[in-house]
């Protein structure tokens, strides 16, 4: 499990890659329900373009994180 301490910069332009990387992971899961990969797809998206997201949508990754990302 990563470690859950948030790696945003309060910089704009500075993407948070510990977040992206958990998303790009999760996608990759098959047992996802479709707006759970909704979700995570506008969230990728808003990390892509430097976004800062929400401390919910961090919450929202890193339980996702908990159920799924650990079944490889």
């Amino acid at each position: 499990m990563p470690n859950q301490k948030c790696t945003r910069s309060p910089q704009r332009k500075v993407k948070c890659v510990k977040c992206l990387s958990l998303v790009s992971e999760l996608l990759k899961q098959p047992d996802l329900a479709e707006d759970e990969i909704l979700k995570l797809n506008r969230i990728m998206k808003s990390l892509e373009k430097g976004s800062i997201i929400s401390e919910s949508q961090v919450e929202y990754i890193y339980d996702l994180w908990e159920r799924y990302g650990n079944q490889e």
